[in-house]
């Protein structure tokens, strides 16, 4: 553009008035519409040049030149406020004459707008329009709003490859909420192809864009079951993200981890803190669990008096005056946690959550916090058992079999609930079930029934399941004989500490029955049994010190545990290796006898003889 002497003078003279940048004026004055535009920017800029009258002027001009970028500009002035009052109506009249010249942020903002009834009568068929007109545009959040909306609509099934396509082109643009929507579809394969390995990419990428709900069923995915230690540390970092987004869900799960010490140190306070977050948010799990924390008082609901017990605790006060305050500030501690649980609990099985419900039960049936109420409490056991929920089935299967709580003696329905929470996957009911059939108790005798309930416990990993399951291969009942097969189940009852388990380990390696023959590995398994109270292991393993067989022989070591031993043999054998003691012996081995009794555990788990 030639510029002449009358348009230099032009120019001198808007710099002198204070203008900005006089060449862009000049071009504005001309019916440059950036200029233009540009123009107003500098005059709704803070600083001594700001006018908001004359930028309005400007972009108006601009605007009813046709120019969209002004109209969509006047759009945000109105419905922001910056020339002090905020204008809803020409904010709205503005945005239509963006869209309509063009504008695709406008058009995916009328679309919006009209379709979810915000500031203009919601008008489904207008809104899907300007969806549509803004999408084409290739307008990343337009193409995943109308997809969003078309997911919402009736005919959603009949258009689900037209909503995973402009889910796709979202995607495309590195959108997080339509890499995560469209996750789901690669997962299930609604509208496109199912296809795992594509949903999890899509979930990461989500994730890494920070879609919280990617990042929740990211986290989520990777602690489930037993996983490495890395992918559980990674699964505590996606969920504290999506946590500290506000995410409800995640902030419940990480509260689950804190509580239980997964992936993280255990810490009641840190899961007391999560569960609040999502509790006071309406979160079922997470209002119950932070119940249940007071219940038990890992946490305390009045920090003052919690601080007091700190103190009297840590010995900073005087030792009589500790004895004498810390009963009352007990109780006073128990009954404020008993009120606090009483109250989230509440909150929970006022929205039918299972668990909570049968949580209510627990705590009215003994009244802690708040009058008993039984009638109640059975009510709410029956509805948390009706909803599927496995401890409330097991509690009235309970009741129901022995005539207590509310309920008749009735072994048919304790059978049905007891079926119902095996059927849900209970180990512990599946065993009592199998038990029930191996007995006839309720139901008829049936060993097949019996193996099929036991082995489905077994293959969860209750060992006393494992036991049984080895006894009936063993005893070949319900089952063909196999004395190795038995060997592989009592196996893995007694590495996870199960003593009866340990007990027939060591026989079938003493015999070389079902594993070949053993003597080292018989005795260090009777010596586990007998550590645990077993008085059949404590007895053989007190022969096999007398014998040296497996172990350096030692009569002082023999003396002993056949001392300890209830088993009818076993005081027989005391008395014989007890003659061959010399006197220095015989108060070795007493003392030795003592410090035994003194390791021995109060309840000991009973064990088979059938191998001894």
């Amino acid at each position: 553009m030639r510029v002449g002497r009358a348009a230099w003078l032009l120019i001198a003279a808007l710099a002198w008035a204070g203008c900005g940048n006089p060449i862009a004026r000049l071009r504005a004055e001309l019916g440059d519409h950036d200029a233009q535009v540009a123009l107003a920017e500098h005059l709704l800029a803070e600083g001594p040049a700001r006018d908001p009258a004359r930028a309005v002027s400007w972009l108006e001009r601009a605007a009813r030149g046709g120019f969209a970028p002004a109209a969509a500009r006047l759009a945000r002035f109105y419905a922001s406020g910056e020339g002090g009052t905020a204008d809803a109506a020409l904010a709205r009249t503005w945005l239509r004459r963006a869209a309509e010249a063009g504008d695709a942020d406008s058009q995916t903002k009328l679309g919006v707008a009209l379709r979810d009834g915000v500031g203009e009568p919601a008008d489904p068929a207008q809104a899907e329009h300007w969806l549509r007109a803004a999408a084409e545009q290739g307008a990343a959040t337009a193409q995943l709003e109308l997809a969003l909306f078309l997911a919402a609509r009736e005919d959603a099934a009949s258009r689900a490859e037209e909503i995973a396509s402009w889910l796709g082109r979202a995607a495309d643009q590195n959108v997080a909420r339509a890499e995560y929507e469209l996750s789901l579809r690669a997962r299930d394969g609604t509208g496109i192809a199912r296809d795992e390995a594509r949903a999890d990419t899509l979930l990461r990428r989500a994730a890494e864009h920070g879609d919280a709900d990617a990042q929740a069923m990211l986290g989520e995915a990777l602690a489930r079951g037993e996983p490495a230690p890395e992918a559980l540390a990674e699964a505590v970092s996606w969920l504290r993200k999506a946590a500290e987004a506000g995410h409800v869900k995640a902030q419940a799960d990480l509260g689950v981890l804190y509580q239980t010490g997964r992936g993280v140190p255990q810490d009641f306070g840190e899961a007391a803190r999560w569960y609040r977050g999502a509790a006071e948010k309406g979160n079922p799990l997470a209002q119950n669990q932070l119940g249940l924390l007071y219940a038990q008082g890992q946490v305390s609901a009045d920090p003052e008096l919690a601080r007091k017990i700190a103190l009297y605790q840590s010995g900073a006060v005087a030792g009589e005056e500790s004895k004498q305050a810390l009963p009352a500030l007990y109780a006073q501690q128990r009954e404020s946690n008993q009120r606090e649980s009483l109250a989230w609990v509440r909150k929970a099985a006022d929205q039918n959550f299972p668990p909570a419900l049968a949580n209510l039960a627990s705590i009215l049936d003994a009244g802690r916090g708040t009058p008993a109420d039984p009638a109640e409490a059975l009510r709410l056991y029956r509805a948390s058992a009706e909803a599927g929920f496995v401890p409330a089935q097991r509690e009235l299967a309970s009741r129901y079999a022995h005539g207590r709580g509310g309920l008749p003696r009735d072994e048919a329905a304790a059978v049905r609930w007891l079926r119902a929470a095996a059927e849900g996957g209970d180990p512990y009911s599946q065993a009592e079930l199998g038990e029930r059939y191996v007995a006839g108790r309720g139901v008829p005798r049936d060993p097949a029934q019996a193996v099929m309930w036991y082995r489905k416990a077994a293959e969860q990993g209750l060992a006393s399941a494992q036991h049984v399951i080895g006894n009936m291969l063993i005893q070949g009942h319900g089952m063909p004989q196999d004395d190795a097969a038995a060997f592989t189940w009592y196996r893995k009852a007694a590495d996870q500490g199960y003593a009866p388990s340990q007990v027939t380990i060591g026989a079938l390696y003493a015999e070389g029955r079902g594993v070949a023959k053993d003597e080292h590995e018989a005795a260090r398994w009777f010596r586990a049994a007998a550590e645990q109270g077993q008085p059949i292991a404590q007895a053989r393993y007190g022969v096999a010190c007398a014998k040296g067989s497996g172990v350096q022989k030692d009569l002082v070591e023999a003396w002993a545990w056949f001392a300890l031993s209830s088993d009818a043999r076993a005081s027989e054998w005391r008395d014989g290796i007890g003659k061959m003691l010399t006197a220095k012996q015989h108060a070795r081995a007493e003392a030795r006898l003592e410090e035994l009794r003194s390791k021995m555990p109060k309840e000991i788990p009973k064990a088979d003889d059938a191998l001894d």
